[in-house]
């Protein structure tokens, strides 16, 4: 959890909705020192808050934890996959990792790769050497 992310969203949020930080801290019977130091980024509200928080700003609670309401929407490889005769290798990837990876030599291999844009591909790879 970035507590600094998190604040600034519960800051948005709140402007958006025309709140002070002393009107957010009474409806959720807190204090104003509260609500500002999650905005300044020195601490996080308790997991306890979270659905308080959720049903006053109208946004869902992974949401506020991942201190972003528009998740990462650029183009990335989810997972890739090499397909043997007699086994898979399954590696996932996230949107912040380079697209780096090393599968040991396989007869009969394929790989698969998933693109959150472009959807699944299919390379046939034998024991040639993939070049992308």
């Amino acid at each position: 959890m970035d507590c600094g992310k998190i604040g600034k969203l519960i800051q948005s949020l709140r402007k958006e909705k025309n709140l002070t930080q002393k009107m957010l801290a009474n409806a959720m019977n807190l204090s104003d020192r509260t609500i500002s130091k999650w905005e300044r980024g020195i601490g996080c509200p308790d997991i306890s808050l979270l659905n308080e928080l959720s049903e006053i700003f109208g946004v869902n609670i992974e949401k506020i934890l991942a201190g972003d309401l528009y998740p990462n929407e650029s183009h990335y490889i989810s997972f890739v996959a090499l397909v043997g005769y007699d086994r898979v290798l399954l590696v996932k990837l996230y949107p912040e990792q380079n697209a780096e990876l090393r599968f040991p030599k396989m007869r009969g291999n394929e790989i698969y790769a998933f693109c959150i844009k472009h959807g699944l591909w299919k390379m046939d790879v034998g024991l040639r050497k993939l070049k992308v």
